[in-house]
């Protein structure tokens, strides 16, 4: 395996998320690696939202995305909701944040 490769692609679908996430009013989004208190592995980017210009805390948001349809399972740290490609199909990853967009937007059900 390319670990290099797989790197990169990672990296490549993480600022892909944070493009369409960082369209979402209210939302600042941005590309970082893993550091102290992030879930493991450390070589991994994820993408970290920034939900506070929503009126809405990170555990609304992430109640929000387990209730809906489909389930969607994030992690939160310091009221900022991040998400981590690393168990994601790159199909999955435009699922993702179009359930992140209806849960901050109110509509629970994926468009």
């Amino acid at each position: 395996m390319d670990h290099e490769a797989r790197l990169a692609r990672f990296e490549q679908r993480t600022e892909a998320m944070t493009r369409a996430v960082a369209t979402i009013p209210g939302v600042s989004a941005r590309s970082v690696p893993a550091s102290p208190g992030h879930y493991r592995p450390a070589s991994i980017p994820r993408v970290e939202v920034d939900v506070s210009g929503t009126g809405l805390g990170s555990g609304e948001v992430l109640k929000r995305l387990r209730e809906g349809n489909p389930s969607i399972r994030l992690y939160e740290l310091k009221n900022k909701v991040y998400i981590s490609p690393q168990c994601l199909s790159e199909e999955e990853d435009a699922v993702v944040v179009e359930r992140l967009r209806s849960a901050l937007l109110g509509n629970n059900a994926a468009t």
